[in-house]
């Protein structure tokens, strides 16, 4: 009898018994084929042949039983193999169709038969699906699957997101068309997104960067499978929250094998959206062509090398080129306007926008006594006088298109419209060779690269739009691998690895120099790159660049081996691995101007009416406020060593235990030129000899590599342990029990950089002394030049007065509790039913949190909180843009714990989880053209923290306990279906495989992937009135005790109550709010999608093939509409809108030709 095995390709290095007992190790991708021979009695056969022949490559390879009748066959590639057993006056026996998946193993036992009772022994492996011997949970996805899935931009990380147990961030999870940051995004059994290991041939294939993003994405004709380890017991595995995602790159065969294809998608073939339905507006014009090739077979040079048996190739290459109508709406300055003239500005109602003369700014003489109100005269015919225009607003505004469409109603908004074209090329190269150099050495080379143009519209056709500027991410992972069989009882791989990722924006006007637009040298003084200013207006659209020249990358060096020992019943294993991170962050400062039309409204500038100003108007008088400066760059690296220990006790023949101890250590990263800055809450200020009486000021940016800190930006913790144990009982020949339990570290935040001291930006001061009457020195907005970055110098005191950001100073790395049970039973017609359930504890995770919030003891003082006082910090704090450089101050802010700041935020390890999970599956892997998997989870998870992703800090940051509430991914009901039938009819199947009818009807498949959830829980939130100085981001209102559910029913209408809004009233001032940070009788609406493919295969001949398929993306078109309104601020608090969230259906047409 075959049965399954989760265990992992044997890796490892002869190591000096020193190292042994904690040797970090190596994650195996391969599979290694054990089992047990015995004779009929039951008795173990020692020194019985074994071996193995691939049926691809006709490589053989062969071991012998220890003592007690076991053998363990060195790592082997995913495929198909024969598997034979022979020992002298026992008859042979011969195992066909043996098929290795990715990240499992095999366990094969057998019993021989004496010569006398029979010549031989031939028996065909069945579908490897139930789990014998392996206590490791998951999901193989194999090649058939992989190719035959309806996927939506071919990219294979979104199959991760079929895998029992995973629910991905959002619809972008696992995409990497606009940033590789989403392709961490999964939560795989209630763990947080970017915590799962991603490995490709077992080895690293994630960095540091964008949320340990991976680093290349392979292209889906170079895999052989994949699989999705949900809770992974051996303690191989680490750096992770649990979860595995593994590929398994195709290796070629002794014969030559490839295919052409073209995939297309257009605009002519997909839905409109809901939404433009609704509002009449037609579809854009979308269109995107993916074409390559797969390519493998033996390396053959002509007269000089024959690699059939020993020497193989397998490459791929894939392009895509895409491009997308965009729908630029817009307000540009009319010709009249651009010369200072507004007498034809008006509101869509006809109504004149008045402009106010910033120059006749006086005290209003009628204000009421004791009141300083100030007043101004429009200018004469609302047009701004030749001698008050500034060059550079002249400048600016001229670099403005015209006109190209009427206004809205009688006004010149939304004036400007552009369908520039979005475009995006991409190139996918992988390579593999694999060559044997003996029976006892083998060695494999692959190479993925993949490089990813996003190009932004032009709108404005000048080079000045509103946009990004375009991307360039590159990612590439490079690996070596080889396998020494030192003997039948001891296997030792190894393996080097660099793997990289970039991301580069260049804006498209990159080299513009300001200084032609009149602006004075100062204001570049600090920058690495020019572009055009950053220009944000009132009643006109903004222009130049939104983000600075850019050059970010991640970088990953591995070297990991491991060590298999075949030893009685025990399978030992010892590893290591030894990783090096290294982050590039370079994003230049810009120059912004913004004009926000304050200076040209009145008749009041205090309180102007709505129908007076402009922005454009206040360019053009010189008044708006500039900002410009200095930004760093920043290199920083860390190692991570890791090692692990291991044993497969069969102690019985049906019973399997698993155990070992993993330990990492992943230090703290270390800044080449130590400008990462810390948060230092303990360290006695040096303003405690300037202000005695707020008693001991202590804290403040603390700076790596000074007085006597080290140079990592953390303390690095040390207890690390990871002990892992499972067990797997066979019950029979058709049922199977596991279990385990484990502890898992996974990667730590990636805490990036705090700039303080290192950046500096300064900001114009465009008015005079009384707030309101402008300077108008837009062409010199920084007379005295531009503020100097102080660097380190300042020590604690640097940036008194404001926010400050940094780091706990102490490593707090995240780590989880997970433990599971499963029963599999194989069931008639290959099918095998496994019902499990599976629990997860995180804790010390990541959320930011504020350090300086008032105590809530103090909230007792009510509005005394808000009083001025004298301010002690009044001539010590002299920075002008601080509350604390004024005479007087808040009371609330002295009673800070650090008075002398405003916010002191860190992302610390305070957060807690748990995830509670039943889950069922029925899986039938591909045979007879068929194919099914159906996995069920009802699950319940709390938290008290929301993902990387989120900035949201707790309510009340002296109380995270009070945040646990439903967690923001408790999806309570998930079920997932897929499946792909080949109709039997045609060549090579049971009907009409012969003759005209089986050209006519033959060759056709459909398949389809099902999904549907229950809906996220919503969060509800208030205005933050709890003046408690310092309180989170996420605030919400205090229940009223009334049902959440709507009277009468809830009904999807638009703007229809989907949640009863007297449920909840807005808190009180000085209190936090009650209501749960997560409602779990209230969500959004869940998913309900049905792709599909339908397919046909034309047999040209015995070795080729035509296939044609098209696939239907939300085949039925339906729609999901966004969550209700949750502010308790807004009027439709508690109502729906009818808002598409996902995407209408999109079809897919694809032609391969295969030989």
């Amino acid at each position: 009898m075959i049965f399954q095995r989760n265990s992992l390709l044997l890796r490892g290095p002869v190591l000096s018994a020193a190292f042994l007992a904690f040797v970090p190790g190596a994650v195996a991708q391969s599979i290694a084929i054990s089992g047990h021979v015995t004779d009929a009695s039951g008795a173990p056969i020692r020194d019985a042949n074994v071996d193995v022949t691939s049926a691809a490559t006709n490589a053989v390879v062969s071991v012998h039983t220890n003592g007690e009748g076991y053998f363990l066959l060195p790592p082997l590639n995913a495929g198909k193999y024969t598997l034979r057993a022979t020992a002298p006056t026992f008859a042979p026996y011969t195992v066909s169709d043996l098929t290795l998946e990715v990240g499992s193993s095999r366990s094969v036992d057998i019993s021989l038969k004496a010569a006398s009772e029979a010549q031989s022994v031939e028996v065909t492996a069945t579908a490897p699906e139930l789990v014998t011997d392996h206590p490791d949970r998951g999901n193989v996805i194999e090649s058939q699957f992989v190719q035959n899935t309806p996927l939506n931009v071919r990219n294979p990380l979104q199959l991760v997101n079929f895998a029992q147990g995973v629910t991905a961030y959002n619809s972008q999870s696992g995409n990497n068309e606009q940033s590789q940051a989403y392709t961490n995004t999964f939560r795989i059994n209630g763990a947080k997104l970017a915590t799962t290991e991603s490995l490709l041939d077992g080895a690293a294939n994630t960095t540091t960067y964008d949320y340990n993003a991976a680093a290349a994405v392979p292209q889906v004709d170079s895999i052989q499978e994949f699989k999705v380890l949900t809770t992974a017991y051996a303690p191989e595995w680490g750096r992770t929250s649990g979860g595995i995602v593994t590929f398994a790159t195709r290796s070629g065969s002794n014969q030559f094998h490839g295919s052409v294809f073209e995939y297309l998608r257009n605009s002519l073939l997909d839905a409109n959206g809901y939404n433009a339905n609704a509002a009449g507006t037609a579809k854009p014009h979308f269109q995107r062509n993916q074409f390559g090739y797969a390519l493998g077979g033996p390396i053959i040079l002509p007269h000089l090398y024959n690699g059939r048996e020993r020497t193989f190739f397998f490459s791929t290459f894939e392009g895509l080129r895409q491009s997308q109508a965009g729908s630029y709406l817009g307000t540009v300055p009319t010709a009249l306007e651009r010369k200072g003239d507004f007498s034809q500005t008006t509101d869509s109602n006809g109504t004149l926008i008045t402009m106010y003369d910033p120059r006749t700014t006086r005290l209003d003489p009628t204000a009421p006594a004791g009141t300083t109100r100030y007043i101004r005269t429009p200018f004469a015919g609302n047009v701004i006088p030749q001698n008050y225009l500034n060059a550079t607003g002249l400048a600016i505004l001229g670099n403005y298109p015209l006109p190209n469409r009427a206004g809205q109603g009688y006004s010149s908004t939304n004036n400007f419209f552009s369908n520039a074209t979005t475009s995006s090329n991409q190139n996918n190269v992988n390579l593999r060779v694999d060559h044997r150099i003996s029976d006892r050495h083998s060695i494999y080379g692959r190479f993925n690269w993949f490089q990813r143009n996003n190009n932004y519209p032009d709108p404005f056709g000048n080079h000045f739009s509103p946009e990004p500027g375009n991307q360039r991410l590159p990612g590439y992972n490079m690996m070596l691998d080889h396998m020494f069989i030192l003997n039948s009882r001891l296997v030792f791989e190894h393996h080097i690895l660099y793997a990289h990722q970039e991301s580069n924006r260049v804006p498209a006007s990159l080299g513009f120099d300001p200084g032609t637009l009149g602006f004075n040298s100062n204001v570049t003084a600090g920058l690495t790159s020019t572009t055009f200013p950053t220009v944000t207006a009132t009643r006109i659209s903004s222009m130049g660049a939104t983000g600075g020249l850019e050059k970010d990358y991640g970088t990953t060096w591995q070297y990991a081996a491991s060590l298999t020992q075949l030893l009685g019943r025990h399978s030992l294993k010892y590893g290591f691995d030894f990783r090096h991170f290294s982050v590039g962050l370079n994003i230049a400062q810009l120059v912004t101007v913004t004009a926000a039309g304050n200076y040209t409204g009145g008749p009041n500038p205090q309180a102007a009416v709505g129908t007076s100003g402009s922005g454009a108007a206040d360019l053009l008088l010189g008044a708006a406020t500039v900002s410009s400066g200095y930004a760093p760059s920043f290199v920083a690296s860390h190692p991570y060593f890791a090692g692990f220990a291991q044993d497969e006790f069969h102690i019985t023949p049906a019973l399997t235990l698993t155990y070992g101890l993993r330990y990492n250590l992943e230090l703290p990263d270390l800044e080449a030129k130590n400008q990462y800055v810390y948060l230092d809450l303990t360290s006695a200020s040096p303003l405690n000899n300037q202000v005695s009486s707020l008693g001991t000021l202590t804290g403040g940016p603390g700076f790596t590599g000074t007085n006597g800190n080290g140079r990592r930006l953390q303390n690095t913790q040390h207890f690390n342990f990871d002990p892992r144990v499972g067990f797997a009982y066979r019950a029979g020949e058709r049922t199977v029990v596991r279990g385990g339990f484990g502890i898992f570290h996974a990667p730590p935040v990636d805490l990036a950089n705090s700039s303080i001291g290192y950046a500096a930006v300064t900001t114009s001061n465009p008015t005079l002394a009384d707030g309101v009457t402008p300077q108008f020195n837009l062409t010199n907005p920084f007379p005295n030049g531009l503020t100097q970055p102080s660097g380190n110098s300042l020590g604690l005191n640097t940036n008194l007065g404001q926010n400050i950001t940094g780091s706990e100073r102490q490593q707090h790395i995240s780590y989880y509790e997970q433990w599971s049970l499963d029963v599999q039973r194989q069931l008639p017609g290959n099918l095998v039913l496994t019902a499990g359930y599976a629990a997860n504890n995180g804790l010390h995770l990541y959320q930011p949190v504020n350090f300086n919030q008032l105590s809530d003891s103090n909230l007792s003082l009510g509005s005394n909180l808000l009083a001025t006082v004298a301010n002690p910090f009044y001539g010590v704090i002299t920075d002008k843009t601080s509350i604390l450089s004024q005479a007087t101050v808040q009371r609330g802010q002295l009673l800070r714990p650090h008075p002398q700041f405003l916010n002191m935020t860190a992302t610390t390890g305070v957060g807690a989880s748990n995830y509670n999970a039943f889950q069922v599956s029925l899986e039938r892997r591909f045979s007879q053209g068929f194919s099914l998997l159906a996995a069920y989870t009802f699950s319940k998870m709390f938290d008290n923290v929301g993902d990387y992703f989120t900035t949201a800090q707790f309510q009340d940051n002296n109380c995270p306990s009070c945040d646990r509430s439903i967690s923001s991914q408790d999806l309570t009901h998930v079920l997932r279906i897929s499946g792909q039938y080949e109709l039997p009819m045609g060549h090579g199947k049971p009907f009409l495989s012969h003759g005209v009818m089986s050209q006519v009807l033959g060759g056709f498949t459909v398949g389809s992937f099902y999904t549907f959830d229950s809906g996220l829980p919503v969060t509800v939130s208030s205005p933050n009135f709890c003046n408690c100085f310092g309180g989170g981001t996420s605030m919400r209102p205090t229940v009223t005790g009334i049902s959440t559910a709507v009277p009468g029913g809830r009904k999807m209408t638009n703007g229809s109550l989907y949640f009863n809004p007297t449920a909840f009233t807005t808190t009180a001032p000085y209190t936090f709010g009650n209501a749960p940070r997560y409602l779990a009788g209230v969500r959004a609406p869940g998913t309900n999608n049905f792709d599909m493919l339908a397919s046909r295969r034309f047999q040209l001949h015995d070795a080729m093939a035509l296939d044609f398929k098209v696939e239907f993306f939300n085949a039925f078109n339906r729609v999901q509409f966004a969550g209700p309104n949750t502010s308790i601020a807004s009027t439709s608090f508690g109502q729906i809108f009818l808002t598409q969230s996902n995407l209408p259906r999109e079809i897919q047409a694809s032609l391969r030709f295969n030989f």
